[in-house]
This record gives structure tokens, sequence and C-alpha cells, in this order.
């Protein structure tokens, strides 16, 4: 998986060995890290995901300043890392994870997105306290 993953993302892929972590940065200011304890039993037992989100990554929501946002978006991946795990047991969860991260759950997250959500909600409470 690490040369794989060495060759999908040569400039934005590390890892360390004590313990096993792979680190990915997905874009400027986010990184997905996958730490696989020593007694684990990697590639059938997901990894311990860690999304870390700068307060500053441009068009994200500020994470770093929102515990809940950033509770939210862990839990996010943790559940995403182990449905891939029931449906697909054994594979490298790595990089599905952090395609996944890309493409679904940050735009969840981007500032635009949750303009346009904060947007609706008070046109529904507009709605709402018209239909009173």
């Amino acid at each position: 998986e690490k040369m794989a993953l060495e060759s999908i993302y040569p400039s934005t892929f590390s890892s360390t060995t004590d313990p096993p972590t792979l680190i990915l940065t997905i874009r400027a200011g986010v990184t997905l890290t996958a730490v696989i304890p020593k007694d684990s039993l990697y590639p059938f037992a997901v990894p311990l995901f860690l999304l870390h989100a700068e307060k500053d990554a441009k068009g994200l929501a500020p994470a770093s300043e929102d515990p809940e946002l950033r509770l939210r978006m862990q839990r996010e991946v943790c559940v995403h890392a182990n449905e891939l795990m029931e449906q697909s047991p054994g594979i490298p969860l790595l990089h599905e994870v952090a395609e996944w991260v890309k493409d679904t759950l940050l735009p969840c997250f981007s500032v635009k997105k949750k303009k346009k959500l904060n947007t609706s909600a008070a046109a529904a409470g507009t709605d709402a306290k018209a239909s009173q």
C-alpha cells in the first residue's frame, strides 16, 4: 500500500515506522493520517484515522476553531472507513478514505456550502413562521 500511495501521491504522501503511520495531505491545510497500532490486523482492521484541518484551510469552514465541526468531520471519516471495511474486508483503506474526504466530506463542510445551508435554514424558518 505504501508504494502505491507514493506513486499516486508523490508530493503529498509520507510515512513513519514507529508506529506505522501513513500521512496524506489532501489539500492545503487538510491532512489525513492513518496510524496502524503494532498489534493491529490491518488491512483486516480499520486503522486509527485522524483528520486535521487547519483553521486557515482555504475554503473550509474554520474547523480548528469549532470543536463540534472538527468532531463531526472526524466522526464521518471513521464511520466511512468502518463501512468500507465491512463492505470489503482486507482492502487498503487510506486511498479510498482520502478520495472520499476530498470528493465528498470537504465539500459538505466548505464555507460556500455552509453559507448555502444557513440561507436555506433561514428560509425554512421564515416559511415556518409564515405558516403559523
